[in-house]
């Protein structure tokens, strides 16, 4: 991941935090060992992704929720070791250690303050918008559907900004929109497909959705698409690590990605946590989306769990 981001930028400087210094040096010219110590010396970026081996804590588990309290836990004992504040004081955070609402969270506690960015919704934006189009025929350019909700457990796309989209959702046939998303997934017209049939299985399992509940819809839909991907085997790195590389490019760069993430939020709704977004970095500006009450609660839903998943890992 750091070798393509430091491709990416030649121009710019790069220090690898690692247990393994041998390895920053076959990083790229630009990149330099360092140890967590040395952060503290400075107020540059720094990018979290510390973690343990998320593919063997999801092949141990059958549901996804629980695979990700099992990363969650294994993540959490990591990272706890590097808390001191007055290394991540002062200085913006982007975090790629899963679960990464759950980090951030974390994170902007212990800095004091909310210059903290998960990478996540990216991917999850991205997931939306390919069901929509090979379920649906509804091609969607990235800034035209917003997303927000919680990195890969139940991401809310917010069908409610896109003029007629909950309408169309409904309207198709359930047993069209499986058979469209299957046919993809056989073909590997999505490349990112390693597994088609466990599309299948996920669409048997969770049944028929009614016309009623387009957001529950989609949210099969891109369950299925994920299990397609990946589920029980190993996340399509090359896609995860372009995200990224993006959204350091934004840091860089300037403009506006899709962040995960708690922020907090005047009015927006009863919880005044957000846990997506967009972001215009490197200012920090955050906009969240306006929603629908279903999208609302939708939203609320998903800050229960976030906050059952840290109590969980909390007790452990």
């Amino acid at each position: 991941m750091l070798r393509q981001i430091a491709d990416r930028h030649p121009h710019r400087n790069f220090a690898a935090v690692t247990s393994q210094p041998r390895r920053a040096l076959r990083l790229g010219r630009n990149v330099t060992p360092a140890v967590f110590a040395e952060l503290a010396d400075n107020r540059a970026p720094v990018l979290v992704c510390v973690a343990d081996d998320e593919a063997v804590a999801l092949r141990s588990c059958v549901e996804v929720e629980a695979g990700r309290l099992v990363v969650a836990r294994r993540n959490h004992r990591l990272i706890e070791r590097f808390l001191d504040p007055g290394t991540w004081r002062d200085r913006p955070v982007l975090v790629v250690t899963n679960p990464v609402e759950l980090f951030c969270a974390r994170l902007a506690e212990v800095a004091g303050h909310e210059s903290v960015f998960g990478v996540g919704m990216q991917l999850d934006a991205q997931r939306c918008r390919d069901v929509l189009a090979a379920g649906w025929a509804v091609d969607l350019e990235p800034h035209e559907l917003p997303v927000t909700g919680m990195h890969g457990l139940g991401p809310v796309p917010v069908l409610s900004a896109v003029p007629g989209l909950l309408e169309r959702v409904g309207a198709l046939p359930w047993t069209v929109v499986t058979a469209r998303l299957q046919a993809a997934a056989n073909s590997f017209r999505l490349p990112w497909i390693r597994h088609p049939e466990r599309m299948a299985a996920v669409f048997e399992r969770r049944g028929h959705v009614p016309s009623d509940d387009p957001h529950g819809r989609v949210a099969v839909a891109v369950a299925a698409l994920t299990a397609a991907e990946f589920e029980r085997d190993h996340p399509p790195a090359d896609r995860a690590i372009g995200h990224v590389a993006r959204l350091v490019d934004a840091w860089f760069d300037g403009g506006t990605v899709p962040v995960a993430g708690p922020r907090r939020v005047s009015s927006r709704n009863d919880e005044l946590v957000y846990l997506g977004g967009l972001a215009r970095l490197p200012d920090g500006e955050f906009r969240v989306p306006d929603l629908s009450p279903v999208e609302s609660a939708l939203v609320a839903d998903q800050v229960a769990r976030m906050r059952a998943l840290a109590a969980a890992v909390a007790a452990a």
